[in-house]
């Protein structure tokens, strides 16, 4: 990232804050989030990461997930993947 413009990793960092779900679906959601935070090489604790991540989620999906128990950014993916799956 350092022979990148300045101006192309605010850009990145305001793609990751304004992420959200909408009609993307959960592997598509993933992709981005995941492709985002690679890009912008955060480093932050994983529970600023999952609340991140929970943030841009569909309300429906992410009211299910907080309700479970989890540690890992993996393990939330995991479940809202569930989530999604079990309300097609």
């Amino acid at each position: 990232m350092r022979f990148l413009p300045n101006y192309y990793k605010h850009e990145l960092y305001i793609r990751l804050q304004t992420l959200r779900q909408g009609s993307l679906s959960m592997e598509d959601y993933v992709k981005e989030f995941e492709l985002l935070l690679i890009r912008c090489d955060l480093m932050e604790p994983q529970e600023q990461t999952i609340a991140r991540f929970l943030g841009g989620l569909r309300k429906d999906i992410a009211n299910v997930v907080e309700l479970q128990p989890y540690i890992f950014l993996e393990e939330v993916i995991k479940l809202a993947t569930r989530v999604e799956r079990q309300q097609k």
